[in-house]
């Protein structure tokens, strides 16, 4: 009789070696490829290429985007000087155009902001309990309350952390003053930073059962909210970050995927001019400058090792002055890619997925590999035959054999489940 329960441990380690293997076999056998990165530059008003040599030179290349002009390092680093200027000041390379940004460095500190939203941010659901700072603390830094809040169906609880107790008090006034602003409930969702480490509190922005949008502030002890005109925008998140330039609240982003930069003064939407974002697959970036604005959308394919990425450049009024795509494709040398179809059927892959948790995925399925792991199962089956052992007891190798190939060859090797020692009598 066939004893069974040691095979789900097989299949565990065969899949475990298909996590391995191709990742050794990259690392020890790929050949070391060029990799590229653009980056924009103010002083060419034009995109400026690093490239990486790989092979034997393994050696750094600066130049313009179609490899015409080299740049030494000192050449590269002076087309940046929002980037490099402390070096840029202490070689005296300081671009001209742009010297007056030297004698005021906290200017282009000032002038500087970055934000980012990955799609995991958007699919990932977090804690429904959130701090409420008070944004007009006696002191310099911010404090945590002493209570939290939560979004149900009632709308908005207060709960004391000491006592673990819901504040029914405070819990209705608050829901009053949504009421009375137009809100449906239950709440959805709070987009804000529930940490003291910021430099200033700007509150939460609250979505309702409509999709609406509320901030929620709390100044002195008291709320305050406000509404935001979406303007028919058809809400789906917000990234909302304290800005110290008090530019904006934040991004907003709609069902369609298109961008809105979301305004301190008066909540207006300013649409960015993008055309390329899926807030579902992509990642967006803004980055600022003293002189303009610099927004990446980046798409990554880890089938094919490859990155597209999307650049827009804008003036500080978010006017499109340039938009370039650029493709970066890392794949290693012609053998090592032969070898690879040939030996591994497949590669299992364990990744943090856009919805913020980790997914298991069966990978780069080489139809040459399972041609071969066909003739490993049939030449088992002429060893079983030839050798006179019972073919039956050896069936479950040669389906493992066939899908698993090299991975599961070395596993039932292991467990000494590939051929089995007892004979048949009599034949």
């Amino acid at each position: 009789m066939i004893s069974l329960r040691i095979y789900p441990i097989i299949i565990i380690a065969t899949l475990l070696l298909s996590i391995l293997i191709p990742k050794m076999y990259k690392d020890i056998f790929s050949t070391r490829i060029d990799r590229e990165w653009v980056y924009y530059s103010p002083v060419e008003k034009d995109f400026i290429k690093k490239t990486a040599l790989g092979g034997k030179e393994r050696k750094i290349i600066y130049s313009n985007l179609d490899g015409t002009k080299e740049y030494t390092l000192d050449q590269f680093k002076s087309k940046f000087p929002f980037r490099y200027y402390y070096d840029l000041l202490k070689t005296d390379n300081f671009p001209k155009e742009f010297i007056s940004y030297s004698f005021d460095l906290n200017a282009i500190k000032r002038e500087k902001s970055f934000l980012k939203i990955k799609p995991s941010f958007i699919n990932t659901k977090v804690v429904n309990l959130y701090p409420l700072f008070e944004s007009n603390p006696k002191y310099s830094g911010l404090s945590l309350p002493e209570d939290l809040f939560r979004l149900d169906k009632d709308g908005i609880t207060f709960i004391t952390t000491k006592t673990n107790s819901v504040d029914k008090k405070k819990s209705e006034a608050y829901n009053k003053l949504f009421l009375e602003k137009g809100a449906v409930f239950p709440l959805k969702e709070a987009y804000g930073t529930p940490s003291t480490q910021k430099p200033f509190d700007i509150g939460y922005f609250i979505s309702d059962n409509k999709n609406q949008l509320f901030h929620l502030i709390q100044v002195d002890g008291k709320p305050l909210l406000n509404r935001v005109d979406l303007n028919g925008i058809d809400f789906k998140f917000a990234l909302i970050k304290e800005d110290v330039r008090k530019e904006y609240y934040g991004v907003i982003i709609d069902q369609k995927s298109q961008l809105y930069l979301m305004m301190d003064d008066d909540y207006e939407l300013v649409k960015l001019p993008i055309d390329t974002y899926d807030y579902k697959t992509k990642e967006f970036k803004i980055s600022t400058t003293p002189i303009n604005r610099i927004i990446n959308i980046t798409s990554f394919d880890e089938a094919r090792d490859t990155k597209v990425v999307d650049t827009y450049i804008t003036n500080l009024d978010y006017e499109l002055l340039k938009k370039k795509t650029f493709q970066f494709l890392y794949k290693g040398s012609t053998i090592y890619e032969t070898i690879k179809e040939l030996v591994l059927p497949f590669r299992t892959v364990v990744f943090l997925g856009n919805s913020g948790h980790y997914q298991i995925e069966v990978r780069d399925v080489h139809i040459k590999a399972l041609y071969l792991n066909i003739l490993l199962g049939f030449a088992l089956i002429l060893f079983v035959k030839l050798t006179k052992r019972d073919i039956n007891t050896h069936l479950i190798p040669f389906g493992l054999l066939v899908v698993g190939g090299i991975y599961s060859l070395i596993t039932l090797v292991l467990f000494n489940k590939l051929i089995s020692t007892k004979i048949i009598q009599g034949k």
